[in-house]
């Protein structure tokens, strides 16, 4: 959080686990976590949800990672098969496993047109053991990184750009993603005057 206060940004912090409405803002960020710990309260929490759907037509920047990745889907499914609705805002559903899906140092090259400058990179890790099982084809949007390994190994595209929403299952060191962030401000100011002239 102290990188962004250096940007500029003034954090209100929230929980999808305990407030039922989002605080006016300008842009989201959901970090990373354990949504399958707590899927059924995700779930229920549905004002909160609706209020991050009305965030993303009004276009304000919503990026999640990792966990918030999860929450930001169509559906969460629990490795005993039981389903719990997330966000719907990017067209995916994921599945946890009993076996680790992914575990190493990663570096992303953003491939999504989401800031005005597409040349930044971020330095991350990535552990997940969920999996993404379905994708809605009718859904526009574009992965939004292309990730090598520590070894400089192509891993492929990692996560999702839908219009202003966003996310991944990287984990960004924030000292390692500074141009990110910075892009990320960016594009909440410019969001910021457009609403409020």
């Amino acid at each position: 959080m102290a990188e962004l206060e250096e940007l500029g940004a003034k954090i209100v912090l929230f929980s999808p686990l305990t407030d039922s409405h989002l605080p006016p803002c300008d842009a989201v960020i959901l970090p990373g976590g354990y949504p399958e710990l707590f899927a059924a309260k995700l779930a229920n929490n549905t004002q909160l949800r609706s209020d991050l759907r009305d965030c993303a037509r009004r276009n304000i920047p919503i990026y999640g990672e990792c966990g918030g990745f999860m929450y930001l889907m169509e559906n969460l499914i629990l490795d005993d098969g039981i389903v719990y609705p997330m966000c719907g805002l990017l067209p995916f559903s994921c599945r946890m496993n009993k076996s680790l899906q992914a575990l190493g140092y990663r570096k992303g090259h953003l491939m999504a047109p989401v800031f005005e400058s597409t040349s930044l990179s971020v330095r991350a890790h990535e552990f997940h053991y969920a999996s993404i099982i379905e994708t809605n084809k009718n859904v526009s949007g574009s992965p939004l990184w292309a990730c090598t390994n520590q070894y400089g190994d192509e891993l492929g595209a990692n996560g999702w750009a839908s219009g202003t929403v966003f996310g991944s299952w990287l984990h960004i060191y924030p000292l390692g993603a500074r141009s990110f962030l910075k892009a990320f401000c960016a594009l909440a100011t410019k969001r910021h005057k457009t609403a409020c002239p």
